[in-house]
């Protein structure tokens, strides 16, 4: 349910960019992506680290049936998290002319600050809702929270864009973020009664009071606190130093390229191009990892509570064969259809090229969601903070020294090193905590000859059979084909049980 939602949402958002990419250009899309950096690296703070502490401990909580105590945590939580969201607040809209000018060194950046900071309280409230709600396992609320909020957000734009004809920068971007900061509000109000009605009928009220009328009353507090604090502090400094590094990396690109000799316009065209136009393409088939690596996390964490290594291990694995297997698939498309991709999206050559180049690192992207998630479930958040503070060093690093000298080609190198870096540091801790074994052949070889003999031969064949054929067909038959090659072998074994089952159960 979560990735089919997901996949709407996501689908809604690729066609949201193909129209904000005609009505803003590219360079539009740079300002938004550099605004929305700081809006960012302010959410962190309130997000990240609580939300995934409510779903860890409100699982744990369900795993020995401890419903007074899941509560308790939730509403602390929720206390924390308005402090910091109304913090947030004041702080980005009270320095918005300060970072405009000073840090971005663009005006017309500030009024959309403002309008953002509007809606971190909004963002902060309904995230503590949505770590309940993964906890619960209670994803069709999750899922219709996030798929409303997409939608106001296409709407607003929609109604402040259509009136203007001329392509004012500064203007569609205040557009773009107005809608954002409203559909915050509207999910966080959505989130609330959603709550309040499930909590209406199952509310204990005598048992949640025995709790906090007791002589330990003191210690209880204060061990739910530790235990909130154990978990999201580590979280949420892990997510604000990656954000801030991304906020870094977002300043720095458009100045390593002017550096470099293009201009203002020009490196904010490019900037826009790779970050506005192309990753939105490339993260779109990842909503169907990203619903995995949520929901990994409360059952990581419960498998981890009792303590099952077998089945952590077990799990492990089939989470990270199903993401090559994915993300192989999913590359290798990329790189064969980039041009007619960007050019039904964008009508745009140059975006295609960059689409290809990137293609190959998919599966490092993909791979990060999932290998956190894991690790996160198994309690080791302080070396996720630490491994993402090291990435993002080496990729800030780098962004500054080569990128004056290199251009964009310096930004790719980046990319490239700073991924596959990132993921053989990761991979090595989960092998070292679960004693998981990487099958390369079967992983990663396998999947990869299949997915290029697949592509390749559907292409070749429907291109002689079909000519005027759509290229999307083609990735479903080649979809196909690469399925049945690399899982024909267990296919021929449910039918051979399901034939014997059948027989008996005839005579």
């Amino acid at each position: 349910m979560l990735t089919f939602t997901s996949i709407i949402s996501k689908f809604l958002g690729l066609i949201f960019r193909s129209y904000m990419s005609k009505k803003v250009g590219p360079e539009g899309l740079g300002l938004y992506e550099l605004v929305c950096s700081i809006y960012f690296f302010l959410a962190s703070f309130s997000t990240s680290g609580i939300c995934l502490a409510i779903t860890r401990l409100i699982a744990d909580c369900e795993a020995v049936n401890q419903k007074q105590k899941a509560k308790l945590i939730f509403r602390k939580c929720l206390l924390i998290n308005c402090v910091i969201g109304i913090i947030s607040f004041f702080l980005l809209f009270y320095f918005s002319e300060f970072i405009a000018h000073k840090v971005l060194k663009d005006y017309r950046a500030e009024i959309p600050l403002k309008v953002l900071s509007m809606g971190l309280p909004f963002l902060a409230f309904s995230s503590c809702f949505r770590g309940y709600f993964y906890a619960k396992r209670h994803i069709i609320k999750t899922a219709s929270e996030q798929l409303l909020e997409q939608i106001f957000e296409m709407l607003v734009f929609f109604l402040l864009i259509s009136n203007i004809k001329t392509k004012n920068t500064e203007y569609a971007c205040i557009s773009i973020v107005t809608g954002t900061s409203i559909s915050e509000a509207i999910s966080c109000l959505q989130s609330y009664l959603m709550y309040k009605f499930e909590n209406k009928k199952k509310c204990n009220c005598n048992k949640l009071s025995l709790i906090l009328t007791n002589k330990n009353k003191s210690q209880i507090k204060y061990k739910i606190l530790k235990q909130i604090y154990k978990i999201s502090l580590p979280i949420t400094a892990s997510s604000v130093l990656k954000n801030g590094f991304d906020a870094t990396e977002d300043i720095l690109i458009p100045w390593g390229l002017y550096k470099f000799g293009s201009s203002v316009t020009k490196s904010l065209f490019e900037f826009g191009m790779i970050k506005g136009m192309v990753m939105p393409i490339i993260s779109f088939p990842s909503v169907l990892i990203n619903a995995f690596s949520v929901l990994i996390v409360p059952e990581i964490s419960q498998i981890n509570v009792i303590e099952n290594k077998k089945n952590i291990k077990y799990l492990s694995s089939k989470m990270l064969h199903f993401t090559f297997v994915f993300s192989i698939f999913i590359s290798f498309n990329f790189m064969l259809y980039s041009l007619d991709l960007t050019n039904l999206l964008y009508k745009s050559s140059i975006c295609g090229n960059y689409l290809f180049i990137f293609a190959p690192v998919v599966p490092f992207f993909y791979l990060d969601n999932i290998l956190n998630g894991i690790l996160v479930g198994l309690n080791q958040q302080v070396y996720c903070l630490t491994c993402n503070i090291i990435n993002s060093l080496v990729r800030v690093s780098l962004i500054f020294l080569i990128l004056p000298y290199k251009g964009v080609a310096g930004l790719i190198a980046t990319i490239f090193i700073s991924e596959i870096f990132n993921f053989n540091i990761i991979v090595y801790r989960l092998i070292k905590v679960t004693d998981l074994k990487i099958d390369c052949f079967n992983w990663v070889i396998k999947p990869l000859l299949c997915a290029v003999f697949s592509c390749i031969f559907i292409k070749f064949i429907l291109q002689i059979i079909l000519p005027q054929i759509y290229f999307l067909f083609y990735i479903i038959f080649s979809l196909v084909l690469y399925l049945f090659m690399l899982f024909y072998k267990s296919f021929l074994k449910k039918f051979k049980v399901f034939k014997k089952l059948s027989t008996v159960n005839l005579h």
